[in-house]
């Protein structure tokens, strides 16, 4: 029975790690964004892009498998 009524706050607490990460992939843009047109770190955004996703699709895996193991 506890699924009945437990499912809003798995539901909730997913909608906030998906604002999180929204969060944190603008503010991440944002820093790109303040530096100097010659900064380095304005040519990578591509890399920039693939290290912050392998980032939370890896810690995402780790999760899983944590819980799993469990």
């Amino acid at each position: 029975q506890y699924v009945i009524f437990l499912w809003p706050l798995a539901l909730l607490a997913f909608c906030m790690i998906v604002v999180g990460i929204v969060q944190a992939h603008a503010v991440m843009g944002a820093i790109r964004k303040s530096l100097s047109r010659n900064h380095p770190a304005r040519r990578y955004v591509v890399a920039q892009e693939a290290a912050f996703w392998t980032v939370i699709f890896g810690g995402g895996y780790g999760v899983y498998l944590l819980l799993s193991a469990v």
